[in-house]
């Protein structure tokens, strides 16, 4: 993350984005509170345009904090870097869960709590810029691969020796599938072999 330790003038606008599957909560504010009521826009990138009416109203610096949950919140991030760009600012969950923990609500998560973390984390002058994204992605990606071969190589490792067990279990399996079942006579039971006439009860012999 970068720590750009330069708190934002109170006359900053700041867009506070939580993100959803559905619906995206957004919070407009300055140094003085909320400029806007807090709404909830869907998901779909068509969608920023609403936002963007809201902002038409208030001038001046913004900067917009948006928490990157995932892949949730990067229609809206790519679409408002390009509206606005060098606007973003993007904060992993764990940092909006240690803001909300600073601000006394560490241990109940709503969508209202995480935009007042993300304005505060905002208005410190913290957070990633968009451009950083790709980076932080690529190491990601790079990681997840390394796990990947790790679990491959480790099955490869067990393999030669997990499968006489396995070929002996099935074998076993098998065999209790194939072994005859014991066959009683019961009484009224209904003999067919050499020993006895064809239809005639064990019990009438």
């Amino acid at each position: 993350m970068s720590v750009l330790q330069v708190a934002l003038a109170p006359s900053t606008v700041v867009v506070a984005v939580d993100p959803g599957n559905v619906m995206n909560r957004v919070w407009v504010s300055n140094g003085a509170g909320l400029v806007e009521e807090p709404v909830s826009l869907p998901v779909a990138r068509s969608r920023i345009a609403a936002l963007e009416k809201m902002l038409a109203a208030h001038g001046g610096e913004l900067v917009i904090a948006i928490e990157a949950t995932g892949s949730l919140h990067r229609a809206w991030a790519g679409e408002l870097e390009r509206l606005h760009p060098g606007a973003i600012r993007l904060f992993a969950p764990s940092e909006t869960r240690s803001a909300r923990t600073q601000l006394g609500s560490g241990r109940f998560k709503t969508d209202d709590r995480d935009c007042a973390a993300l304005t505060y984390l905002a208005r410190q002058g913290v957070g990633r810029g968009q451009g950083e994204e790709s980076a932080v992605e690529e190491l990601r990606a790079a990681v997840r691969h390394r796990r990947g071969l790790v679990a491959e190589r480790k099955t490869a490792r067990l393999a030669p020796s997990a499968s006489p067990a396995r070929c002996a279990k099935s074998r076993h399996r098998l065999s209790s599938l194939c072994a005859p079942t014991p066959v009683t006579a019961a009484a009224g039971h209904r003999y067919s072999g050499p020993a006895g006439r064809l239809g005639t009860p064990f019990s009438q012999r």
